[in-house]
């Protein structure tokens, strides 16, 4: 992997910005389109949504609108995307999910021993 991130490619600068993001306690105009664009992919039935990204309690709420009723692998959909945002961001990010106001969805971070 480079060091220098305008040589990397976007998975190498996203995974770099991960490290930013938790020095620096801030998150990347990159990491703010990934938010904003890749619940499409994980939520095919997703009609529009909004994400609240909290930074001090590193927690991101999707709100959803879905087309119909939630699907029967709904919950592995926001495993998926519970996997993903700690690939973004990190294992200490705790993702919550919600429709119609309704929370369906609560992970917890990861902790890892040494």
């Amino acid at each position: 992997m480079s060091n220098n991130i305008t040589e990397a490619s976007l998975e190498e600068q996203l995974v770099l910005l991960k490290d930013w993001t938790r020095r620096m306690g801030v998150l990347h105009e990159a990491q703010i389109l990934q938010l904003k664009t890749a619940p499409w992919g994980y939520f095919p039935t997703v009609k529009s949504f909004e994400v609240y990204p909290d930074l001090e309690k590193h927690d991101i709420l999707f709100e959803l609108k879905l087309d119909g009723k939630k699907p029967a692998d709904f919950k592995n959909q926001c495993e998926r995307v519970d996997n993903w945002i700690k690939w973004l961001l990190g294992d200490e990010w705790i993702v919550r999910v919600k429709v119609l106001k309704k929370q369906v969805f609560r992970s917890g971070p990861i902790v890892r021993t040494k």
